[in-house]
């Protein structure tokens, strides 16, 4: 079923239904790979290719709490993530200060973590 090369029916359409066929190609990927650890309340850390608020929010919704790391991908930081404001408000902050952030979307909330370091501002999305 996995790959490009699954069967497909006349319409074109995967003829096997997928699990999470409803989510983004990521987000399916994160609930896919942690599908043996849901609604126990385990902690899963990603990297940052995993940083998408939907999938945290997916995880959140069958009870794994994910975080990972949000890092700027070419000119533009991931959706819903205010990164140039962050980088703004930590600018004059001493080493090691660290805050958090309440982000909301469709009335579900997710947090984005931040600690100054002395070159950088370390970002975290749960």
């Amino acid at each position: 079923q996995e790959g490009k090369d699954h069967p497909k029916n006349d319409r074109g359409m995967p003829r096997f239904p997928y699990e999470f066929e409803n989510n983004t190609k990521t987000s399916a990927l994160m609930l896919e790979m942690t599908k043996l650890i849901h609604n126990i309340g385990k902690v899963v850390t990603m990297d940052s290719r995993f940083c998408v608020a939907p999938g945290i929010l997916a995880l959140h919704d069958v009870g794994v709490s994910g975080q990972a790391l949000i890092k700027k991908r070419g000119r533009f930081w991931p959706k819903h993530v205010p990164g140039n404001q962050i980088d703004e408000y930590m600018k004059d902050k001493p080493l090691g200060y660290a805050a958090t952030l309440k982000q909301c979307i469709d009335g579900k909330g997710f947090l984005v973590h931040c600690q100054k370091d002395d070159c950088y501002v370390t970002k975290i999305m749960s």
